[in-house]
């Protein structure tokens, strides 16, 4: 019998979702192909191996696994109550990201139908399917999607724990709102770029800039031994409290090593064996730079980054990767970035392999975030 393929729903930022959600996919044996650009795509992956919860539990940027129901009718509804008839399911909640369908029309049908066979029916229209993954758990999900000029049933199978990620974001004690504030779901995409898709047992994961340890934590919830270090006494202390407010929550007792230390002062005394990949998220600017000050600015953090690109080199190994958040300025004159200072890191030894921009749509400063790896030798 064949398995019913796996539909992956990509988050807001579908781009970068998709290129983690391969490398994952490929890491477990499988890939990903296109369904419904640009937020669904067909993923399979070695499933006696890892469950579709736990798949889904490694990624950043993916909402949702679906399976997708075979039809034999015209009528959604009826194969919706079909399907929760044979479970047994007496609660359900519908889904979609086509407004134009009504959904509580189809859910009273689907009530109505369950009535018949003796059930007594509860459900919950979710009007956002990208943030309702906490009814999704208790109430069976199926989204409606219109596909190939037909309407195909798509049956949740796993959602993101968004408790867990709550907690990690707003639970921990030490925070500092002046700095970046990365999102952990950006950090987890990022450490899973740099990964690629072969992960080796226990790979040492560096975040040589890492404000209040939010990538140290992301690396801690995968059990990745990790260093971590910054110029700021404050955030060195920062990073400290959260590390031991998650190793208590966790019950994690995963290799960590924070300390003091300037980025482009870094070396093999610090770090004695050279790292399996580097993350990390660089000074921003300013929250609210003035346009006339934009290009001053920019020549400011290319000097920064060109020392930090240098100084990294000699610390990764040979064919590792490097991930970097770095500012991109969305100005009335254009965009302006620091792309000229990342294609000049070719001649370090570097290969830029991706690059993505990350931001809200009107932001003025984004994250424009690279891939970079260190070329064999």
């Amino acid at each position: 019998m064949a398995i019913a393929p796996i539909i992956a729903l990509l988050g807001k930022n579908p781009e970068i979702a998709l290129f983690e959600l391969d490398l994952l996919a490929k890491r477990y044996g499988g890939g990903t192909t296109p369904f419904a650009p640009p937020y669904f795509v067909e993923v399979n992956f070695d499933q006696s191996v890892i469950s579709p919860q736990e798949f889904l539990d490694l990624s950043g940027g993916t909402v949702k696994l679906y399976q997708l129901l075979e039809t034999k009718a015209d009528d959604p509804a009826i194969e919706i109550s079909q399907h929760l008839v044979n479970q047994q399911q007496s609660q359900f909640s519908l889904s979609s990201i086509h407004s134009h369908l009504n959904l509580k029309t189809m859910a009273n049908q689907i009530r109505v139908e369950l009535k018949k066979s003796g059930l007594k029916p509860h459900f919950k229209i979710l009007i956002d399917p990208f943030y309702s993954a906490e009814v999704t758990h208790n109430f069976p999900e199926f989204s409606l999607l219109h596909h190939q000029e037909k309407t195909v049933i798509l049956a949740a199978i796993a959602a993101q724990n968004i408790d867990h990620w709550s907690k990690k974001d707003y639970g921990r004690p030490a925070f500092d709102p002046r700095s970046g504030m990365l999102p952990p779901k950006v950090a987890r995409i990022m450490i899973n770029l740099a990964l690629s898709d072969k992960l080796q047992k226990e790979p040492l994961l560096l975040d040589p800039m890492c404000g209040s340890g939010t990538i140290v934590l992301e690396a801690l919830d995968l059990n990745l031994p990790v260093i971590g270090s910054d110029i700021s006494q404050k955030a060195v202390s920062d990073t400290l409290q959260n590390v031991d407010w998650f190793k208590q929550q966790f019950n994690s007792s995963t290799e960590t090593n924070v300390f003091l230390a300037d980025v482009t002062h870094l070396t093999q005394k610090n770090v004695p064996n050279q790292v399996d990949a580097i993350v990390f998220e660089g000074y921003l600017g300013p929250p609210h730079p003035e346009n006339k000050n934009i290009d001053n600015l920019k020549k400011g953090l290319s000097k920064l980054y060109k020392g930090v690109l240098k100084n990294l080199y000699s610390l990764m190994k040979p064919g590792s990767f490097m991930v970097c958040a770095l500012p991109e300025f969305h100005t009335k004159q254009g965009v302006k970035n620091l792309d000229d200072l990342v294609d000049w890191s070719e001649t370090l030894g570097y290969t830029r392999c991706a690059r993505f921009t990350y931001g809200r749509q009107h932001a003025f400063v984004k994250r424009a975030i690279y891939v970079l790896q260190k070329k064999e030798q």
